[in-house]
């Protein structure tokens, strides 16, 4: 599921105007809603509540979210609320096996 940011001017860390992936929405045990987002190209992630160096995070929430502290992998959690304020709509993709398909190696050749 892909979705593009717009970060209304403040500086929040996201890339304005770039897709982004959403790649889970998680409920933790003390009732927070996060939404987990990937940036592709790796850089510009969330620096708000429940970013990689948020206090937020307690070694027993970040176990329970599968979040691994400052992975600088482009994937970071925010609340959905602010998943919501940031982003603005989301296409889906559905992935289906095709095994109809036939690979074809083609050669360019300069004449």
């Amino acid at each position: 599921m892909t979705t593009s940011c717009c970060n209304h001017g403040s500086f929040s860390g996201l890339v304005t105007g770039h897709a982004y992936t959403l790649l889970d929405v998680k409920e933790l045990s003390n009732g927070v809603k996060l939404a987990k987002v990937r940036n592709p190209w790796s850089s510009g992630e969330w620096v708000g509540d429940w970013s990689d160096t948020s206090s937020m995070w307690t070694d027993a929430l970040r176990k329970e979210a599968g979040h691994a502290e400052n992975d600088k992998d482009g994937s970071f959690f925010m609340t959905f609320k602010d998943y919501h304020r940031n982003f603005r709509g989301f296409s889906v993709s559905l992935y289906q096996d095709y095994e109809g398909y036939q690979l074809i190696n083609a050669v360019q050749k300069e004449y």
